[in-house]
């Protein structure tokens, strides 16, 4: 049984079997698992970062991950 196995059946265990637990054992473990199992063909996920006066977009919707940067966005929305 590999590692991630046996802590998601200890965490399970004491009834931590939720999405943020679950979130929470990934995060401990070192690792990181995509949501795209979870969607469904009608829901995206939408993720903003900016960068200096740029915004970049990530799109993740079930089957593909796609990116936009959106060059100046962050300076131009600035309401001095």
């Amino acid at each position: 049984m590999t590692s991630s196995g046996a802590s998601a059946r200890f965490w399970k265990s004491f009834g931590h079997a939720g999405a943020d637990d679950l979130e929470r054992l990934s995060l401990l473990e070192g690792r990181v698992y995509s949501p795209q199992a979870q969607l469904d063909e009608a829901t995206v996920v939408l993720e903003f970062y900016a960068i200096a006066d740029d915004l970049v977009l990530f799109v993740v919707d079930r089957t593909t991950v796609r990116y936009r940067r959106l060059p100046g966005a962050v300076s131009s929305g600035r309401q001095d």
